[in-house]
């Protein structure tokens, strides 16, 4: 009997210690508080184009910071600035470095990324990381608007360009590839679950993600993450150009979850995808590999 009452108490000990092990892996920002975020991008694309090899690297080093002003409902409102943005472009018979960091006497673009720096606007995002809304997203390009030697239809065409790498769609998807991973209920190491989702980048995107929580640190919940990638078959405009894609592949995902804020304190991601995009009759067969190291 007592032998009984000693495995009865060693099982109720497992069950407890079981469940205090369960986490609510979310975010749970503060009002106004300030967090960080450092990410460092490289996309490699190679295609061949009429039985031409055409590669490029793309690079992207962006600082930011947000600020949380309001909680509503499980949804963080939040001012968002560009500390420092530098961009690099690698293509045939072309390189091309912007940084907002190159100071006074830089280069034209690298002059229009300073003046975007500290320039606010706002996003909306719930507590699985889906961003709900972006606005005064114009706030920050209108800075173009300040460089009186620039002609208004180059203007236009270096706020289009900017909006590619820095604007809502691209804020949108590289967030939420990043933030969108949370469960919805309390798990245990171990514990998996599935996230779905939709992104828009050069082509659109569907997502299907198993996410897995590993373990807990002293400060961070660990999370591993496989995604299967499918572009969508409707036709995208590429510089006036419609491409259909038909590209499929994966992302790997290795991610720290701050424990009391659910802030993303690093992360480091690894997509490739493969297939043909469309064009005029033409297909061109075409792969791409991105890895992204996110930092708070």
């Amino acid at each position: 009997m007592k032998i009984n009452r000693i495995l009865l108490l060693s099982f109720c000990f497992i069950s407890i210690s079981s469940f205090a092990q369960k986490a609510n892996i979310a975010l749970n920002l503060k009002k106004g508080k300030e967090y960080k975020q450092h990410s460092v991008y490289a996309m490699k694309i190679n295609q061949n184009m009429g039985g031409q090899q055409v590669d490029m690297d793309i690079n992207l080093d962006n600082k930011m910071s947000f600020l949380v002003t309001d909680i509503q409902n499980n949804v963080f409102s939040m001012d968002v600035k560009y500390e420092s943005m530098t961009m690099e472009m690698k293509m045939p018979q072309m390189d091309m470095t912007y940084s907002s960091e190159n100071g006074e006497d830089a280069d034209m673009m690298s002059q229009v990324l300073a003046s975007m720096k500290g320039k606010a606007f706002n996003i909306k995002m719930d507590k699985t990381g889906h961003i709900k809304e972006v606005s005064n997203m114009d706030n920050v390009f209108s800075a173009v608007d300040g460089f009186d030697q620039i002609p208004a239809e180059q203007k236009d065409q270096i706020k289009d360009q900017l909006k590619k790498s820095f604007g809502e769609e691209s804020l949108t998807n590289s967030m939420e590839s990043l933030f969108a991973i949370f469960p919805t209920k309390k798990v245990a190491p171990g514990d998996t679950w599935n996230v779905t989702s939709e992104v828009e980048t050069m082509m659109e995107l569907s997502l299907n993600g198993t996410y897995k929580y590993e373990k807990a640190t002293g400060e961070d919940y660990i999370i591993s993450g496989n995604t299967k990638i499918k572009s969508g078959s409707e036709p995208t405009n590429v510089n006036g150009m419609q491409m259909t894609y038909d590209m499929s592949g994966t992302m790997l995902s290795d991610i720290k979850v701050n424990k009391k804020s659910g802030w993303i304190s690093e992360a480091n991601l690894t997509q490739e995808l493969s297939g043909t995009a469309s064009a005029g009759g033409m297909q061109i067969p075409m792969s791409t590999k991105s890895t992204i190291k996110i930092t708070d």
